[in-house]
């Protein structure tokens, strides 16, 4: 056998652990600038932040990009890390979580001449409010939601602003970032204003399947904690303020 040859298999071989060993970060797409792709590749605040931690750790991974849905489906059926999610009794059941790499302000978002005086999710009841899909907003809103205190109805997010604009939506609840980034690529900053009591403060993390990553999630909470002492945290949440 050619030295050529034989030195391709020899480095195939010292190499093949390393891709057998990668993980799966799982991104979901259609929450800019948190999460979102371009071309199939993840990009956004969870990606940087996630990827920089990774990155310290040392250790393999390999990235997808998917919704939602199927980004969390996937991680009920041990595929990967699904990388930017809520804590909610259903996924608990399934999932083990990271440490928060990310705590977001959730605020409903009205049209500029509509009144809605909100400070608890009481003030909601009767009301028609735009969500997304897929997305939990927190564990007193998802109760009051499945007791059908409001209507609440599912879309994309341009889609639910035009909702919210012509008056068939009383607002629409989305994490305060994304939200903002939506409307000013939509040019509508001037038509639609943000209720100033959030009706939560979320917390994202990690989730992986039950009993499977308990030491990698420990890694992944030590190097969080140091890349936030080391100011590169900070850093990375400036490029989105």
């Amino acid at each position: 056998m050619p030295r050529f040859i034989k030195a391709l298999n020899v480095a195939l071989v010292a190499f093949l652990p390393m891709l057998l060993m990668a993980e799966n970060l799982i991104f979901y797409a259609g929450a800019p600038p948190l999460s979102y792709a371009e071309k199939g590749r993840p990009l956004g605040l969870y990606f940087d932040i996630v990827t920089a931690v990774f990155d310290d750790m040392g250790v393999q991974y390999e990235l997808s990009a998917v919704p939602f849905k199927r980004a969390l489906l996937h991680a009920y059926e041990g595929k990967g890390i699904v990388v930017g999610i809520y804590k909610t009794k259903e996924r608990s059941e399934k999932l083990d979580y990271s440490n928060s790499f990310y705590d977001s302000k959730v605020v409903l978002f009205v049209r500029n001449k509509h009144t809605l005086p909100f400070s608890s999710i009481t003030d909601l009841t009767g009301k028609t409010i735009a969500t997304k899909v897929g997305w939990s907003y927190g564990s007193e809103f998802d109760r009051a939601r499945g007791r059908s205190e409001f209507q609440a109805i599912d879309g994309e997010a341009e889609q639910n602003f035009r909702l919210v604009m012509t008056g068939r939506r009383d607002a629409f609840i989305d994490n305060q970032i994304s939200g903002i980034t939506t409307l000013r690529k939509m040019g509508i900053t001037d038509k639609i204003r943000i209720l100033p009591h959030p009706v939560n403060v979320g917390s994202h993390y990690l989730g992986v399947k039950k009993n499977t990553h308990s030491k990698l999630i420990k890694r992944f909470n030590q190097h969080l904690k140091t890349l936030k002492s080391e100011g590169r945290y900070e850093d990375i949440l400036s490029n989105y303020l």
